[in-house]
């Protein structure tokens, strides 16, 4: 994945159109770092959140099935409150 943001985020010049393509942002010349530290973050969470969702209990103390989405919310809520 990081060698992929590396490689688009380049600034190159297409052969045939002679269009220059540059991704850097002149308002915020920080974006690259913050977008790499995203990444990596994810990469690092993404094995955290799996084991999560796997042993993330289907159903309330009553019986009643939670809905997808409340699962889903329920580990991103931890991942954000137990991760620095």
């Amino acid at each position: 994945m990081l060698e992929w943001i590396i490689d688009q985020y380049q600034v190159s010049t297409d052969k045939r159109s002679g269009i220059t393509n540059d991704p850097n942002r002149d308002d915020d010349p920080q974006y690259i770092m913050r977008l790499i530290g995203e990444v990596t973050t994810v990469v690092f969470r993404s094995p955290k959140a799996a084991a999560l969702l796997c042993s993330a209990p289907l159903h309330d103390s009553s019986g009643e099935f939670f809905a997808p989405w409340e699962i889903l919310y329920g580990v991103i809520e931890f991942l954000t409150v137990n991760t620095p």
